[in-house]
């Protein structure tokens, strides 16, 4: 089975096939102006050529030298990537790290970009809104259909009951009740609480609410006493 060609490559045979005939085409140019005596119009031909064959060598031979030693030739300043790539590298990283990535700087392009304000304005407009709550939801209903219910409540369930075992509920238990009695946290947390159920207590409603489940429960558990007093004083 052929592999698919990649159209980048063909794309690139294309342009180094027309790059190559268009310098081909300049130096026939140049020899045959050369070749009329380079006079009047020639002239013009002949310097134009040129310039465009010596442009167009320089420039190969600059991207060629980049990447890998022209014609394999040993000549110095070349193949400069690859000779170079861990350095070029490291400089990258520490231009990203000290320019981008600097907390300061990162600090101050944020301010100045404002993600949370513009963030803000987005979501404000309804129909955005709107639209993202349908998207999360669609997002969220594709995702329960991935699950298997029985499989997922069976993995629960092994976790819970894992962590339950594992747990030592006597050394937590001492944890708490050392943090509740440090440095008598644990009166301060009981006069606060007893101060707010005083001042629930003194409110009109919750004192005839109280008074009223009294009575209710003296008169189902001591009757008689309960209409002794009603003798006594309603």
């Amino acid at each position: 089975m052929t592999s698919a060609i990649d159209p980048r490559r063909a794309q690139l045979r294309r342009l180094k096939t027309l790059a190559l005939g268009l310098l081909l085409l300049m130096l026939a140019g140049f020899a045959v102006s050369h070749w009329q005596g380079e006079r009047g119009i020639w002239a013009w031909v002949s310097a134009f050529c040129e310039a465009a064959a010596v442009g167009a060598l320089a420039d190969w031979f600059a991207v060629v030298a980049l990447f890998r030693r022209p014609m394999g030739l040993p000549i110095p300043h070349t193949a400069i990537i690859p000779r170079s790539k861990e350095r070029i590298g490291a400089s990258l990283a520490l231009f990203v790290r000290d320019q981008f990535l600097e907390p300061t700087v990162l600090l101050a392009k944020l301010q100045v970009f404002d993600p949370a304000s513009r963030l803000g304005s987005w979501l404000a407009d309804p129909a955005r809104s709107r639209m993202l709550a349908d998207m999360a939801r669609g997002w969220a209903l594709q995702a329960l259909d991935f699950f298997d219910e029985a499989a997922v409540r069976r993995q629960l369930h092994s976790f819970v009951v894992q962590q339950l075992r594992q747990w030592n509920a006597a050394a937590t238990a001492g944890e708490l009740l050392g943090l509740l009695t440090a440095d008598g946290r644990h009166q301060r947390v009981l006069d606060e609480g007893l101060q707010r159920l005083g001042r629930w207590l003194e409110q009109p409603e919750v004192k005839e609410r109280a008074s009223q489940l009294i009575v209710r429960y003296i008169q189902r558990e001591w009757p008689t006493l309960s209409s002794t007093v009603n003798w006594v004083k309603p």
